[in-house]
């Protein structure tokens, strides 16, 4: 999921919930009841847009440098 992240610009709760991740906060994971669900819909269409543009050639790929 780091394309919705990185390439589409989700924060990480969206895509964490999207997911099922746990936090691991046990305080805040029982408060926090937020679902997202709107936003996660809207994500959910752009990642399967990009995916359906990869797989036709159209997404252009970053320059990857190392540095050592």
């Amino acid at each position: 999921m780091g394309v919705i992240k990185e390439r589409l610009g989700y924060r990480h709760e969206v895509v964490d919930r999207q997911l099922s991740h746990a936090s691991g906060d046990t305080y805040s994971e029982a408060y926090d009841r937020a679902l997202f669900l709107d936003e996660r819909k809207v994500m959910m269409q752009q990642y399967a847009d990009y995916l359906y543009s990869a797989a036709r050639g159209k997404v252009i790929a970053g320059k990857f440098e190392t540095t050592a």
